[in-house]
């Protein structure tokens, strides 16, 4: 018959993580004595108990326990206290992102840098991404007799361009042809109607198929603007862990550099913050592992994701509420820019 989860077992098992998270070395039961105002007797008991329980481990025979991936599941569902941040918290992030928006990639890309000094671990931050979003502006630059640079402004605030090669070269009547029709026919069309196929159908409604490798080029460009781009900073201070040594640091670091696997990820964590432990994910790269991941918005729309990648001993609770606070402050920034817009 397994020990019964207590309120003191419980309380020793927060402890443990707590301790583990500050030092990386497992915890005995006389660090834990004098705090608890237990005996380091009754503690040892306790251990192995949450040890029975699944909750705890012992790394070496003569060792203390550590936290296993379901105890650090327990604590972050039930035990955490999420520490507020206070005021000087707060000013410090907003002196590390930009005072204006004038390119969501642009602060996407300075949010995750921040988060990644702020941590000391790596973080990672999604370009905003909403099919729903409409043409806003499109232009076509020449760059020569048979190049152009073809720029869409979307209705979120991204700008997007490609280069596009048109053999039978460029000429301005061209160019002042293509843009009256993108502005009468394609300004506020949500992204999403932007499909392979719709490229021929357009050119043909412009009764001059010598377009149709712009109008390619501006499908493509809209298209990429629909999606999300994944943007990762800070991935060096991962090998300050010793949690991740030798081999593991070489898998976790490939893993993240492949990009679309951590992209699904980030996808599929649910609502509001969320913790997600490496263990979860069925991936072996993220091993001793842990995801702190929150959402951004504008307005009531989702536009994407910034979090947090360290070890899964990672300081959750000061963590969770500054990630809560960065994916709000990138929420209003982008908001009052499309509102200046």
């Amino acid at each position: 018959m397994k020990p019964e989860l207590t309120d003191r077992k419980l309380q020793i098992l927060a402890a443990v993580v707590r301790e583990y998270s500050e030092t990386g070395e497992p915890v005995g039961s006389k660090s834990l004595a004098a705090d608890l105002n237990l005996s380091s007797a009754t503690i040892r008991n306790e251990m192995s108990d949450l040890a029975e329980l699944g909750l705890l481990e012992q790394p070496h025979t003569s060792a203390g326990r550590v936290p296993t991936a379901k105890g650090y599941r327990l604590y972050v569902n039930q035990l955490m206290h999420r520490q507020p941040l206070s005021e000087r918290d707060k000013r410090e992030i907003d002196d590390m992102l930009p005072g204006q928006v004038e390119d969501p990639g642009v602060l996407a890309e300075a949010a995750a840098r921040a988060l990644a000094e702020l941590t000391d671990c790596a973080a990672v931050t999604t370009t905003p991404a909403d099919d729903q979003a409409t043409v806003k502006q499109v232009r076509v630059l020449p760059l020569s007799r048979q190049t152009v640079v073809v720029a869409a402004l979307t209705s979120s605030g991204l700008m997007k361009s490609r280069i596009c090669l048109v053999e039978g070269g460029v000429t301005p009547d061209m160019l002042e042809k293509f843009i009256r029709f993108a502005e009468e026919q394609l300004y506020g069309l949500p992204l999403s109607d932007f499909q392979q196929g719709l490229t021929q159908t357009l050119a043909v409604q412009m009764g001059d198929l010598s377009l149709l490798p712009i109008m390619a080029a501006l499908q493509e460009t809209l298209a990429s603007a629909a999606q999300a781009e994944l943007l990762l900073q800070g991935q060096s201070n991962l090998l300050k862990h010793r949690r991740f040594g030798g081999e593991q640091a070489v898998r976790l670091l490939e893993f993240l550099s492949r990009g679309r696997p951590l992209l699904r990820i980030l996808h599929h964590s649910g609502e509001g913050v969320q913790v997600v432990l490496g263990n979860e994910t069925g991936e072996e790269a993220l091993e001793h592992s842990g995801l702190v991941v929150s959402p951004y918005r504008v307005g009531d729309r989702e536009m994407g994701s910034i979090g947090v990648i360290g070890p899964d001993r990672m300081d959750y609770e000061h963590i969770i509420p500054s990630l809560e606070y960065f994916a709000y402050r990138i929420g209003r920034l982008l908001s009052d820019a499309l509102d200046e817009e």
